[in-house]
């Protein structure tokens, strides 16, 4: 039997990978896509509570939402939960001059996985480490696409998707939605 379970995004690509993991775990996702504020915080699951709080004020039913939050280890973690401004400012010739003759070139992608319900208020974690390559590499996506690979063999995100692969997560195993599908089963068992 499918139990069903709100996925509170607007992004499609986020939306198919959660149906199809959390689908193993029988559950069918439903998509929602709410207007909601997004605060300003530092502390990137802050803002994914403050999010999911949101929703659930709204639809008062099960959901999630997942959110990211990037740590560069050599930037003092810059952006964290401002990746998404970043690349809005940034080309991807400024990301391979910031990280021009940096040794450690890890990027590491934080996935923050909120669960909300009447009872329960769960936030999971799921870090995926890539590193920033030498030359910008592919076209699809935004500026720091061009230039991290969660690959392990230095194509980037945006040449994965150019030519259909896979992009993050399920390069490293486990998912956030797995963590999901897992926490749900044992919940419900």
């Amino acid at each position: 039997m499918n139990r069903k379970i709100t996925f509170v995004t607007g992004n499609k690509d986020k939306f198919q990978d959660a149906e199809v993991i959390l689908g193993k775990y029988g559950y069918e996702v439903v998509q929602r896509k709410l207007d909601i504020i997004e605060i300003q915080d530092i502390d990137g699951a802050s803002i994914a509570r403050h999010k999911a709080d949101q929703a659930y004020t709204q639809l008062k039913k099960p959901l999630f939402i997942n959110d990211t939050q990037w740590m560069i280890p050599a930037l003092n973690d810059f952006p964290g939960a401002f990746m998404k401004y970043t690349n809005d400012c940034f080309t991807p010739s400024d990301w391979l001059r910031l990280m021009a003759g940096v040794k450690d070139r890890r990027a590491i992608m934080r996935e923050i996985l909120v669960y909300k319900d009447a009872n329960s208020n769960e936030v999971m974690y799921k870090d995926v480490v890539g590193e920033f390559l030498l030359a910008e590499d592919g076209v699809d996506g935004v500026s720091s696409d061009k230039v991290i690979s969660f690959s392990g063999d230095g194509v980037s995100i945006a040449k994965s998707r150019d030519t259909g692969r896979i992009t993050t997560a399920s390069h490293q195993g486990t998912t956030s939605y797995d963590l999901l599908g897992e926490w749900l089963s044992k919940r419900h068992s």
